[in-house]
């Protein structure tokens, strides 16, 4: 019964488990020189990420969201239903473009911080979260997480 709300949920928990691996790995990482910025692994990583969940919406597109019963495990907070896994994937594919974009023009432009990509991935869970808003609480949550990581990389 919870395993078809986290089956649901898939794209949503794919992509934020992989911005957590990516601020691990960017914590983690060695220190490098200044010629080396970690805008192409990092770049390389979130888009993982990112395609990840997108093949996550894809496939739950194909079965039906239906057919799992989370939708209705997890309304009326989130709603999972064909709507939801569109934009997931549309989302999903905007964000990996732009870190694969990013992993040339940071580096370039002497702009290329660790913190880029995860924030591109939280922005994109919160974007997901918006999508998937089945009440007022959710969307506000969805639009915070959203707006959080957009302030940081503005400035």
């Amino acid at each position: 019964m919870m395993d078809s709300v986290f089956v649901a949920l898939a794209p949503i928990l794919v992509v934020s488990l992989g911005g957590l691996l990516l601020m691990l790995t960017e914590v983690l990482a060695k220190r490098r020189t200044d010629t080396s910025g970690p805008s192409s692994d990092l770049a390389l990583g979130s888009f993982i990420a990112l395609m990840a969940g997108a093949v996550v919406a894809l496939a739950l597109w194909f079965v039906g969201p239906d057919k799992l019963g989370g939708a209705k495990l997890a309304a009326p907070y989130l709603v999972v239903d064909r709507f939801t896994l569109f934009f997931d994937f549309v989302l999903c594919l905007g964000g990996g473009l732009t870190c694969l974009l990013a992993g040339g023009y940071l580096p370039e432009h002497k702009l290329d911080r660790g913190e880029f990509y995860p924030l591109i991935i939280f922005s994109t869970v919160g974007a997901m979260i918006l999508a998937a808003a089945g009440d007022l609480l959710s969307l506000f949550i969805g639009l915070e997480t959203m707006s959080l990581g957009v302030y940081a990389m503005v400035g």
